[in-house]
């Protein structure tokens, strides 16, 4: 996971691939806040 997680903070030279990857982080975080809010009912 950690590898994955290098990978998506890495930036490459395609702006596409940069906003996919931006992307994509922003929906785990949304996701691991979803989760804490979960466990704390």
């Amino acid at each position: 996971m950690k590898s994955f997680q290098r990978y998506l903070q890495n930036r490459d030279e395609n702006e596409v691939l940069n906003n996919i990857k931006e992307e994509i982080l922003v929906m785990l975080y949304n996701k691991r806040k979803m989760v804490a809010i979960e466990d704390t009912k």
